[in-house]
């Protein structure tokens, strides 16, 4: 990240951050993952490179996901018990109509 950094080349950056936080998450660093993909973010949103958001908010949610299992009791590890579930509401776009 450093070079990038020296040539001004934020493509390269976030393209090194996201990748970083990545390998964190896959190596059980989600801490470390959460700064790198958090910079990544940042580079994108400044520069306009929105191409990786998708990737970026991915990887924040595997490392998100993997702290709070750490610290959740053991009996509950592995599962998401806090959240609603979402009603379903009809679309107000309508299906498009086939021309025959």
């Amino acid at each position: 990240a450093t070079i990038a950094g020296e040539i001004h080349n934020p493509f390269r950056l976030l393209l090194a951050n996201m990748n970083l936080g990545g390998s964190y998450v896959t190596t059980g660093q989600p801490d470390s993952a959460l700064v790198f993909e958090t910079r990544a973010e940042q580079i994108s949103l400044e520069s306009g490179i929105k191409k990786y958001l998708g990737q970026i908010y991915s990887t924040f949610g595997e490392a998100y996901l993997e702290v709070v299992s750490s610290i959740a009791e053991p009996s509950s590890r592995g599962k998401i018990c806090c959240l609603e579930p979402i009603p379903k509401v009809r679309s107000p776009i309508r299906s498009p109509r086939l021309l025959s």
